[in-house]
């Protein structure tokens, strides 16, 4: 049997798996994402959801491909 002190360093060294299987039990889909909060220029923001509207694109994958660029 394993001792609290156990569990509590497994879970705590494992806390995403731990938290994709309880959302995958709340889903019953694995979410690999996470959800972030920008404070963007309104302008800016405007002209983004225009121009993802205009070519049919997805705002967050947009995102998530420029981020991709900087840091990959």
């Amino acid at each position: 049997m394993l001792s609290q002190k156990k569990i509590k360093r497994i879970i705590r060294e494992n806390e995403v798996v731990f938290k994709t299987l309880e959302d995958f039990e709340k889903t019953g889909k694995v979410i690999t994402k996470t959800r972030m909060n920008f404070t963007l220029d309104k302008e800016i923001a405007k002209k983004f959801r225009e121009y993802c509207k205009k070519k049919g694109k997805n705002m967050s994958q947009e995102i998530e491909n420029f981020i991709k660029e900087k840091v990959m």
